[in-house]
């Protein structure tokens, strides 16, 4: 959803904490280790939350950080153990033979 959309929604406060989440998350795309767990402190969310717990004392929108992270890494989880669990329980000369 665009911001500019939620900006007669929000109050001032509520719109510059979202901008700065935004702008922290941009930011650490380009340093961040491709391909590593996000509780890695080299991914992307964890190198975005150490930055705000350094420049940030608002509890809030750390603790925001910090649920989206784990929101994220459940995410993942589940996306990654569904395929694998119903690969699983195939027989691989019947998944073969059907290709």
């Amino acid at each position: 959803m665009n911001l500019g959309v939620l900006r007669p929604k929000l109050s001032e406060e509520e719109y510059w904490k979202l901008k700065l989440l935004i702008h922290t998350r941009d930011t650490f795309k380009g340093e961040s280790q491709p391909g590593v767990s996000i509780t890695d402190p080299r991914s992307h969310a964890s190198l975005a939350r150490a930055f705000l717990t350094t420049h940030c004392d608002d509890a809030d929108l750390l603790a925001m950080v910090l649920v989206a992270i784990l929101l994220l890494a459940a995410i993942a989880i589940v996306a990654s153990f569904l395929p694998a669990r119903g690969a699983a329980r195939l027989d691989p000369l019947t998944a073969l033979r059907h290709e």
